[in-house]
């Protein structure tokens, strides 16, 4: 049915039409008239109704337009229609497409022996006569735009501005290589100026016309992809009809066409890429912050596991049955865990890295849980931590391995000659562990990897167990894999901003005693800052207060620390007015709790500094830090100003002429 019969069946409150014609009628009506009124045009022009060859194909040109472009955006249906006023605007899109198509072939094929008055009058009158037509069929024509208009209403989508421009500087650098391999030349002239201002413009045109920038969801690529097509055709389209028309056909086909070909082969590419990245649910993405982990996990007091007596002990079945192969593993267990006192109902040894598997278990149900699968090939991480934290039971242990940096490093020397191994392990470097961490090449990384072979540091593993609400009690390699070995004994982290990216946020004590946010570039490796108890357990202190052998710390982080890239970010801090440019290093919790309570209270009266005192003293141990920021807080308070003069003139001269640097 033709939608300017939309009032015959459709539930709209449109009025009963005057005249009723079935479909297959309407469009024979239609075609008539396009024929009509060319034989009309034709006749006012040459005073003869007889086509000379040229015009025969014309109009055989124009009927065939009239098919493809008539069918393919339902003409003559209701799809997609809600009102009279969408009937016209169908009405006018067909007609100017037909135009565009008749005109592109025109210009293809280099007819150029036709009077303007033939196509562009023949289109023009023909959606006039169409709009009578609805005039006819419907009586009161206004008051049903009226209300066609309202209830067709429809909220735009904004268009990304900057895929949009991304896409037109592609176009511009397409118009100039195929320049450059025309003429020999990427310097334009007027003309070809002046062809691709239109080319532009029309560029403009076909964008807006099919909102290809409008991110929404899409079935699948073909969906995705039919905008551009459709806006490829329309630019090209619309060119020829500006060239056609002004009768500029001393422009170059070959400027007209190529660039839009090649701009469209390289979109489909991109537009795959992105419908992969969109295709990752919101819901499904890796649980990062407190928000996401409450969402994953209700649980707020850790139940206590049940005390029911013990029916058979998992120690035998684990050494001679699930852990026969992996006796390096069951030895680890047996030194870590009392293996006599867990139920073997209670414990399952997995090798999986399907969450699937471990979703499927009762909550609360585990003592143990073991999976032999390395971790590195889970997409997200975290939830398959916090799927099972939910399995255990309070005081019930979890083992797993990882794949080290080490071992990645060892066997790719093994596998290739010196050189080679260095080159493929910097890209293996740059793919596997810079660009998940980075906001934009993450969301790229994982849809196009899964997560699979993921690069995982020591610290970060740690640091996310621990995020998790899981106690590291054993980190061992073994060969070239990290076995680990962790038990539930809190909730996970309400922390909302673990490190992760480039730019991390610390929890941080500052005035008052009051925390705070501080922007710092990540010296250490994702999630080192939940692992400071581990770490001073194992690790101690130097002489300087800080821990020793800290693995925390990257490679390019002692570099940062070294000449204070790191502290860059702080500026931040400094303008919110958080910290001031002298004064005692903000601390960290952890830290802050190793201080005496009288110095935690002279530490409250005063704000943070970006220079501290530790670059004028140069102590040599925690409890020498701890004087010196002591004597500072004591001249501060008998002269404010002064002191803080005295303490940056001094920490510069260390800073420049003595070389003091931060480890």
């Amino acid at each position: 049915m033709s939608p300017l019969l939309a009032a015959i069946t459709s539930a709209a409150p449109l009025k009963r039409p005057m005249i009723a014609l079935k479909r297959h009628r309407l469009m024979l009506l239609d075609q008539a008239l396009l024929n009509l009124i060319f034989m009309a045009l034709h006749y006012w022009s040459q005073d003869t109704l007889r086509l000379p060859p040229s015009y025969s194909k014309l109009l055989l040109l124009m009927n065939a337009a009239w098919l493809v472009i008539s069918l393919s955006n339902h003409k003559f249906t209701l799809k997609g229609l809600t009102g009279f006023g969408d009937i016209l605007l169908m009405l006018g899109r067909t007609a100017l497409l037909m135009l565009f198509a008749t005109s592109l072939t025109l210009v293809i094929w280099d007819l150029r022996d036709f009077a303007r008055l033939h196509i562009l009058g023949t289109f023009s009158l023909l959606l006039l006569a169409e709009i009578l037509i609805a005039g006819l069929i419907y009586p009161n024509l206004r008051q049903q735009m009226a209300a066609s208009a309202i209830s067709s209403r429809r909220r735009t989508a904004r268009q990304s501005i900057p895929f949009a421009l991304a896409d037109l500087l592609l176009f511009i650098l397409f118009f100039a290589a195929v320049h450059q391999l025309k003429y020999g030349t990427a310097e334009l002239d007027s003309r070809s100026s002046m062809m691709l201002g239109i080319m532009a413009g029309m560029w403009l045109l076909s964008a807006e016309w099919t909102g290809k920038f409008i991110k929404h969801p899409h079935p699948n690529f073909y969906y995705l992809f039919e905008p551009f097509i459709k806006a490829a055709f329309i630019m090209t389209a619309s060119a020829a009809v500006l060239i056609w028309a002004f009768q500029l056909f001393a422009y170059s086909r070959t400027l007209l066409l190529a660039p839009v070909l090649l701009l469209l082969a390289a979109e489909a590419p991109l537009a795959l890429v992105w419908l992969r990245i969109r295709s990752v649910k919101a819901e499904e993405r890796d649980v990062e912050d407190a928000a996401a982990v409450s969402l994953l996990l209700e649980e707020k007091e850790l139940p206590l596991a049940p005390a029911g007596e013990l029916k058979e002990a998992a120690r035998h079945r684990l050494e001679n049955h699930f852990l026969a192969e992996h006796p390096a593993i069951f030895r680890l267990l047996d030194s870590r865990c009392d293996l006599d006192a867990v139920e073997l109902s209670a414990v399952s040894v997995l090798d999986t890295h399907t969450s699937y598997n471990i979703e499927t278990l009762e909550p609360l149900s585990r003592q143990l849980f073991v999976n032999l699968h390395r971790v590195n090939d889970f997409r997200y991480l975290n939830r398959y931590f916090l799927t099972v934290h939910q399995k255990l039971v309070q005081g019930g242990y979890f083992a797993g391995l990882m794949d080290t940096y080490e071992g990645r490093y060892n066997s790719l020397n093994k596998k290739y000659p010196k050189y080679m191994a260095q080159l493929i392990y910097l890209l293996d470097f740059l793919v596997r562990r810079v660009m998940p961490k980075l906001p934009v090449l993450e969301k790229v990384y994982f849809t196009l990897s899964r997560g699979r072979s993921r690069a995982l540091s020591n610290a970060e593993l740690l640091g996310r167990l621990y995020f998790c609400g899981f106690r590291v009690l054993a980190a061992l390699p073994i060969g070239t894999q990290l076995l680990y070995i962790a038990q539930k004994d809190k909730s996970p982290s309400d922390n909302p901003n673990p490190s992760y990216g480039p730019l991390v946020k610390l929890k941080r004590i500052g005035y008052q005693g009051q925390p705070f946010t501080l922007y710092k570039l990540r010296t250490m490796h994702p999630y080192s800052e939940f692992i400071q108890d581990y770490v001073h357990k194992h690790n101690d202190l130097d002489e300087s207060g800080k821990f020793k052998d800290d693995f925390r710390v990257t490679t390019w982080g002692r570099l940062f620390r070294k000449f204070w890239l790191d502290e860059l970010p702080q500026l931040i801090n400094w303008l919110r007015g958080d910290v001031k440019i002298v004064g005692a290093r903000a601390l960290s919790e952890h830290y802050y709790s190793l201080y005496p309570k009288e110095l935690q209270k002279l530490r409250n009266r005063f704000k943070p500094g970006l220079v501290p005192p530790f670059y004028v003293d140069l102590p040599r141990s925690l409890k020498e830090v701890q004087a010196s920021e002591r004597r500072y807080f004591e001249a501060k308070l008998a002269h404010p100003v002064k002191t803080d003069w005295v303490y940056f003139f001094k920490a510069m001269h260390n800073i420049l002429i003595r070389k003091a640097r931060s480890k």
